[in-house]
């Protein structure tokens, strides 16, 4: 059988299908990596063989891991999709990651369709259905096209509106992050 133009082979049979990415994406990792990636920038894990991200600013919930992480305790609150229980689950489980915002307009790297999040995302994630949301590359990132967040439970999502010659647009969420300044850490 024959493979689609650009699509690039793993693991045998599991095709990677390239993807057009937002200006800025999202990795997230635990704050125990900082140190490294400050230092070496985001490196290919030996296991994974890939550096994901998410390809989205809407929504601190829906950014993998998150999802799964907040499984474990959301089994004890049943699976509501109140507001109020979404963000315990975020306030839960978001101090414990770094968020690492990369410049894709910086950076040149092909960027695909993460291969085990899109049929995965319909189960784990509350809000992403598009499988594009989460994508993947075969290439190290530079700290050079990395800036550190961290979630601050003082600020909230919210909806950012434009006003311009009486017509409002949506741009997007302004998701609760904060830049960390390295100088403050290290």
């Amino acid at each position: 059988m024959k493979s689609k133009k650009n699509e690039h082979s793993f693991f045998g049979d599991l095709k990677l299908k390239p993807v057009k990415v937002e200006p800025f994406i999202w990795h997230l990792s635990p704050k125990r990596n900082r140190e490294g990636i400050l230092n070496r920038g985001l490196l290919i894990d030996e296991d994974k063989k890939l550096i994901y991200a998410n390809n989205f600013n809407c929504d601190l919930h829906s950014m993998w891991p998150i999802p799964i992480e907040s499984m474990n305790i959301s089994f004890g609150l049943g699976f509501k999709s109140d507001e109020s229980i979404k963000s315990s689950l975020i306030a839960a489980v978001a101090p414990y990651f770094d968020f690492w915002r990369i410049d894709t307009k910086k950076l040149a790297t092909e960027w695909f369709v993460d291969p085990f999040l899109r049929k995965e995302i319909r189960v784990y994630s509350h809000c992403k259905n598009n499988p594009k949301s989460y994508v993947c590359t075969f290439s190290p990132i530079s700290n050079r096209y990395l800036q550190l967040f961290e979630y601050d439970p003082n600020l909230k999502e919210e909806v950012l509106i434009i006003e311009k010659e009486g017509v409002i647009n949506t741009l997007g969420m302004k998701l609760p992050l904060k830049k960390v300044l390295i100088n403050e850490h290290y």
